[in-house]
């Protein structure tokens, strides 16, 4: 996975198609959090990480306070955005590496505490110790920023 263009907005959009595209509106009192991300892969059907956005806890433990939502980031027509034909470009039997777009509302009462976006094969993970991500192999933090 590489990250790119790692930034808030008030506005999640994906799913470009032309000039059309998708969005969601942040609530209020918070901002999207948002990533462009490419998956590469040699495989047929790679397996897509989990992304969450952690906060530092009292004990000094990362705890998990949002899952980022995964879209595709443009579809060639029309068509196939709404499945009437096949998307080559999001089949990795055609392709080496596909564009998401990643998003997560951040609510803006986190403004002083350092966000850490975390990478990981397990969707089980609520807590981990600084411990945890030195020593494991499915954890992997991307980026440490401030709203």
């Amino acid at each position: 996975m590489n990250f790119s263009d790692i930034k808030f907005s008030n506005r999640f959009t994906f799913d470009h198609q032309g000039d059309e595209w998708m969005y969601r509106q942040a609530d209020k009192d918070s901002k999207y959090l948002l990533l462009d991300v490419r998956v590469k892969s040699k495989n047929m059907k790679p397996f897509i990480p989990y992304v969450y956005a952690y906060v530092l806890n009292d004990e000094g433990n990362l705890k998990k306070f949002s899952i980022f939502n995964d879209e595709y980031h443009s579809w060639s027509s029309y068509g196939t955005k709404i499945g009437l034909y096949h998307e080559n470009s999001h089949d990795f039997s055609k392709v080496s590496s596909v564009r998401f777009d990643y998003g997560t509302q951040i609510p803006k009462n986190i403004k002083s505490d350092p966000i850490f976006i975390i990478v990981t094969s397990s969707p089980y993970l609520s807590t981990i110790s600084p411990k945890d991500v030195i020593e494991s192999e499915v954890i992997k933090i991307v980026k440490i920023l401030n709203y």
